[in-house]
């Protein structure tokens, strides 16, 4: 079961025509949810070659191979208050930990997606979440932003108020703890200030628990003291009503946004 195909895309953009009209927000369910977020990016991307550390020297770079599909945009309903990226992603190969490191291609998506958030309002706080290899950006980003740039070296140009991730792992944990351990104080405190929730199921066979289980350990060592984790009985590769209703409450409630979805 794959949520995040043709379906899901249909109805975040048909809800965008709902939510105008103080209807139901889509979220990441097959259908809409209610939901008071105001509004919501639903980019995705088809591959990323360099996710699973391909040895073969003549593939393509994961800067070449790392596309963005569609975005749609779900309006806002009433005051606009925040603006949440979420990502999704196929195509990852075998998943394991100890993966090379492609930090250019983790850069690639950061950046695509801060570039995306730097155009709101200076009043609207802003997120990222994601599903398998979107949860991935969505962290990677968080250490960006705990750091203060990217691994080329430019500066992360956006204050992120909110990470998700579900089915996800922290990628290039090891380089990562070297970036925190050289990083100024105010890294460490930029990491414990940011809210950050990570979800996964118990029976997730493409993406181990017990990856995102290590991914929990490894954030928290790196300074991330405002971290959910939940676990779910039975939950595979994909996401349940209660799941998604798990996010929208928790955004909502860190987020501290105003107003329901049917007032």
């Amino acid at each position: 079961m794959d949520p995040f195909g043709d379906d899901v895309e249909a109805s975040v953009s048909g809800s965008a025509c709902v939510g105008e009209a103080g209807g139901p927000l889509g979220l990441v369910s097959p259908g809409p949810i209610l939901c008071p977020l105001p509004a919501l990016y639903a980019a995705h991307w088809a591959s990323w070659n360099g996710a699973h550390g391909s040895e073969d020297t003549t593939a393509p770079t994961p800067m070449t191979t790392f596309e963005f599909g569609g975005t749609h945009v779900v309006r806002p309903k009433g005051k606009h208050q925040a603006t949440i990226v979420w990502l999704h992603g196929s195509d990852v190969g075998e998943i394991t930990e100890y993966a090379p490191d492609d930090l250019e291609g983790l850069d690639a998506s950061a950046a695509h997606i801060a570039s995306l958030l730097s155009a709101e309002p200076p009043d609207v706080k802003l997120g990222i979440g994601g599903f398998n290899m979107g949860a991935v950006t969505a962290l990677y980003s968080a250490m960006c932003q705990a750091v203060g740039r990217f691994a080329n070296g430019n500066p992360y140009p956006i204050n992120l108020s909110a990470i998700v991730g579900l089915s996800g792992w922290l990628p290039c944990s090891s380089t990562l703890r070297s970036w925190m351990e050289e990083a100024s104080p105010e890294a460490q405190q930029r990491a414990a200030h940011l809210p950050v929730l990570l979800c996964h199921g118990l029976a997730d066979d493409v993406v181990a628990y017990e990856l995102g289980e290590k991914s929990v350990g490894a954030l928290t060592s790196l300074g991330f003291q405002n971290l959910t984790f939940r676990s779910y009985e039975g939950l595979g590769h994909y996401t349940l009503p209660e799941e998604t209703e798990e996010v929208c409450k928790w955004l909502t409630t860190t987020l501290e946004l105003e107003g329901t979805a049917d007032t």
